[in-house]
Parts: structure tokens; C-alpha cells; sequence
């Protein structure tokens, strides 16, 4: 197999391989606009690449999302039931949208840390079939994130510190709490270098307020001579050009062989890698398939003697069956009439015993909540609900409004229907462009211990 290392952006995507003789290893979108996904696909076709090749393929920021939680300590098996919970909260969509994939590290008897990598899953399928198509099969599918992660931690060993790296797109600020990635902040590179140095260290300050425990801010060696450091940890940006700046992180992750790390995070559970581990216990394999054989006939065995004591059992049962319908049954009915007149009345009475119980107690809890609900039209006039989901456990609403006034309003509101001494409530928001603000709400009845 002849690897061929893919790094796509919203902006460019940069190829190396070693055993592939490739001339240019770094392809710009002429519009800025245009689909990274169809421009892979265009460059894969024509590269023409032979069917040996499989894929190493790396996404930047603007596919793969980073979420960071704490939890009490578990362990990870507990770890894999909890996650999905901890990501429909902070997921605008469902989670089984997603493929995701996380390190975790443990502080004994008191917290456990988790950065979860997430992918869309049409995405992902949109490259699979464009790999296929062209009959390629991809190896992998890595953050820049994460592999510029490890390249931090092993070249500057980070404790509470921000490490910030940039190129001529996107500056990251890489932020750890006791070695531990616990979040990561990117801003766009403009032309304006005053606006963003002040961007940068508006940032830096927000961070610094988040996790009090920073002490430090390292500026990675590749763009040490393009910012400047003062005493008080701000950062001023020196008078260059985005030439200056790297034109890409893929250069950084491919001097050091970051990308065939065997605990790299893979966003892709490939069949590759569940072979090349079942090669290496070929004889526990062994052993392990005798062992279910002779289980498997042992479980032959014991249904074959429970069907014959049911068929010993199931005989009794008939005569006691048929001795039942001789002497309660009228005459000139048959049996099997019988039985079906009885069914019919029993089931009869099960009905009418669910509708009276029904409306035994007349309360519409969600058709009451769904009215005050659409009334709060009238007090947030930008808003918008999407999605209305009610579980035993939790309700969820989703939706939008024009503004972060609006939002707060909104708040209010859903305090006032959701009272505070039933109901336990979790805002998410974000801003999407043009002055709205996707929002979701997670409400969970309080539980009374009494």
C-alpha cells in the first residue's frame, strides 16, 4: 500500500506522500466560496492516483469540532455510555449525526478530563464516496487540532500555559490545564495587523478569566519572530505579510511522523485497523473460537432437551385444556369459538377501563406548554422554534432569534413557564451570522428526595 498524507481546509488542501512522486504539494480554491468536498474531488481525479493508495486525511477547524468537559472520575468504558449525553447538550444537531472520537486523562479520586473530536457523518460519507469512486480506501481521517496538539506537547511540554500558532489563515490558541488540552480558540488572519492584535489579546484576556489557573503564554518557534510578548502577557503583532506566515500547519505535522501515531485521534473506525490487530493474537483467536464451538453445541444441546421437556409439558397443558372447556363451556359451542367470544369481551374491558382511566384526570401538561410556548411570539417577536423534543426525562427546544436582547428575553420567558423550583434548565447559543443566534434548551424536572 502506497500512503498518500491529505491535509483539506476551507481555503486549500496540501498532499505529501513518500513513495508517490508528486510534483506540487499544495492546491489554493480560486473562490473563497466554492465546496472543499468537490474540489477534492477534482483534485483526486486529477492526480490520478493508482488503486494501491490509501489515505491519510487530515481536517482543519472548519470540519471537526473540539468539546471539552470535566466529569467526576470514571472510568472509560463509563466514560463511552457518558459521552453521548454530555454531546446532545452541547450539539445544536442530534448526536447520532456525528462520528466523534476523545482523550481523557484521570486525576485520581478527583476528575476526569475529556476532549471529544467530532465529525458531521454526511461529511465523512462525502469523501468516502469520492475515494471510492476514484477506487481509493482512506485510512484515516485526523483533526490538525489534535496532531498539532501532540507536536505541542512534545516539543514544548505544556502544564497551565496558552500556546498559540498561526499561519497565514487561521491563528490557534491552544489552551492547557495541567498538560491537558482543555480548549482551543482560532482567529482569522487579516491584512490588518493592529485589529488583530487586539482580537488576539482580547482572547488571551477572555481565557485567561475562564481558567485563572494559566500562567503562561509560549509563542510556537515558527512564528516567534512575526509577534512580540510584553511583561504583561499581551501580545503585539510585528509589522509582516501573511507571506511571512507559514502557508500551512501540514509542513510542522509532517517533519515528525505525527500522522501514523498509533493513539492519534481517527474519526474513521476502518476495517484496516481491526485486521491489522486481529493478526497480531491469531492464537488467542484460535483458542477463543474452540471455546465458543463447544459452547455453541453445549447450547445446541440443552435447547434441544428444553423442546422435548416443552413438548412433554405442552401435552399436560392440552388435557388440562380440554378437561377446562368440557366442563365450563354450553353446549353446541365449539371450542375454538369459545375461547375467541371470551377474548373479545376481555379485551373489551381493558379498553374501556384505559379510557376511563384516561380521563379520569384531565390534565395536558404538553398541550399547555406547547400554548405557552407559540405565546411567546408576542414578547420575542424575532422568534423562530425548530424543534420541540419531549422525552421522560428532558424536554428540548431549539430554535432562533435575531439578537442577544431577544435571547435574554427569551430567557425570562422560559424561566416563568419552566418555574425554577420544578425545573432545571441548560442554555446553549451561538451566533450564526447576519444578527441571529441558534439557540438550544435542555429542561429536566427537578426530582423531589423527599
Amino acid at each position: 500500500m502506497q500512503p498518500l498524507n491529505l491535509f483539506l481546509t476551507k481555503h486549500n488542501i496540501c498532499y505529501q506522500s513518500i513513495d508517490l512522486s508528486i510534483d506540487k504539494t499544495i492546491f489554493y480554491f480560486d473562490d473563497a466560496s466554492s465546496d472543499p468536498l468537490v474540489q477534492l474531488n477534482d483534485l483526486i481525479s486529477e492526480l490520478n492516483l493508482p488503486r494501491s493508495v490509501t489515505l491519510n486525511l487530515i481536517l482543519d477547524h472548519s470540519f471537526v469540532g473540539l468539546y471539552c468537559f470535566t466529569l467526576p472520575p470514571v472510568s472509560r468504558r463509563r466514560i463511552d455510555k457518558i459521552l453521548g449525553f454530555e454531546l446532545s447538550d452541547a450539539l445544536l444537531e442530534d448526536v447520532d449525526e456525528y462520528f466523534f472520537d476523545y482523550r481523557h486523562f484521570t486525576i485520581k479520586d478527583k476528575e476526569t478530563r475529556v476532549s471529544v473530536y467530532t465529525v458531521k457523518k454526511n461529511i465523512v460519507n462525502r469523501i468516502i464516496q469520492i475515494c471510492r469512486a476514484q477506487g481509493l480506501e482512506i485510512r484515516s481521517i485526523s483533526s490538525i487540532v489534535d496532531l498539532l496538539n501532540q507536536k505541542i506537547k512534545k516539543k514544548y511540554a505544556p502544564d497551565n500555559d496558552i500556546v498559540i500558532v498561526s499561519d497565514r489563515f487561521y491563528t490557534y490558541l491552544f489552551t492547557y490545564k495541567g498538560s491537558f488540552l482543555c480548549g482551543v480558540s482560532s482567529l482569522k488572519v487579516t491584512e490588518d495587523k493592529e485589529k488583530d492584535s487586539e482580537n488576539l489579546n482580547t482572547k488571551l484576556k477572555s481565557i485567561g478569566i475562564q481558567n485563572n489557573e494559566i500562567n503562561n503564554i509560549i509563542i510556537d518557534d515558527y512564528i516567534n519572530s512575526e509577534f512580540e510578548l510584553d511583561d504583561q502577557n499581551s501580545i503585539r503583532i510585528l509589522d509582516h505579510s501573511l507571506e511571512k506566515l507559514p502557508d500551512s500547519h501540514f509542513s510542522q505535522i509532517t517533519e515528525v511522523p505525527l500522522i501514523t501515531l498509533a493513539n492519534r485521534i481517527n474519526l474513521l473506525k476502518s476495517n484496516f485497523f481491526l485486521l491489522k490487530e486481529l493478526k497480531k493474537h491469531t492464537g488467542k483467536i484460535i483458542l477463543s473460537s474452540f471455546v465458543i464451538g463447544v459452547c455453541v453445541l453445549i447450547y445446541i444441546s440443552s435447547i434441544i432437551y428444553e423442546n422435548i421437556a416443552n413438548n412433554k409439558k405442552y401435552k399436560e397443558l392440552e388435557e388440562q385444556y380440554n378437561e377446562t372447556i368440557n366442563r365450563y363451556l354450553p353446549k353446541g359451542v365449539s371450542k375454538s369459538n369459545a375461547v375467541y367470544i371470551l377474548q373479545t369481551q376481555v379485551n373489551e374491558l381493558k379498553e374501556q377501563q384505559k379510557k376511563n382511566q384516561r380521563f379520569k384526570k384531565r390534565e395536558y401538561t404538553v398541550s399547555q406548554q406547547l400554548s405557552d410556548l407559540s405565546a411567546l411570539k408576542k414578547e420575542v417577536s424575532s422568534l423562530i422554534l425548530n424543534r420541540y423534543f419531549l422525552t421522560d426525562q428532558s424536554i428540548r427546544i431549539q430554535g432562533e432569534v435575531s439578537s442577544y436582547g431577544e435571547y435574554d428575553r427569551l430567557k425570562i420567558n422560559l424561566e416563568d413557564i419552566y418555574n425554577g423550583k420544578e425545573y432545571s434548565m441548560k442554555f446553549n447559543q451561538k451566533s450564526i451570522g447576519e444578527g441571529l443566534i441558534q439557540f438550544s434548551v435542555t429542561i429536566r424536572p427537578i426530582k423531589d428526595n423527599n
